[in-house]
């Protein structure tokens, strides 16, 4: 599992344009190109969009670097963005700080 965050504050969301009541559900105009994609795909182009304009966007988890995540969610994140913004990590690392923490 891999987790994505940003130290920015999140912006407000804007509600999405609504096609009129007799208008094809092809009128509704969004902001992606309308290409289809698959969910893998779709969160791959949302983390490169989001990490292109905030470097303060990393991502982190178990085989999220080069080898690109068990579903290459993040498949070639770290060539573009570099091994401190595409940490592999073991996941619990952090229970270990804890426990060394508390001795």
């Amino acid at each position: 599992m891999a987790t994505a965050f940003s130290l920015r504050a999140a912006a407000p969301a804007s509600d999405p344009p609504r096609a009129k009541a007799d208008a094809p559900s092809s009128a509704v105009v969004g902001k992606s190109d309308g290409h289809e994609v698959l969910l893998f795909e779709a969160l791959r182009e949302a983390l490169i969009e989001e990490m292109k304009l905030d470097p303060t966007v990393c991502v982190f988890g178990e085989d999220v670097g080069h080898y690109g995540g068990s579903y290459k969610v993040t498949k070639g994140l770290a060539d573009m963005f570099g091994d401190l913004r595409v940490l592999d990590i073991l996941l619990r690392t952090h229970l270990l700080a804890w426990e060394l923490e508390r001795e």
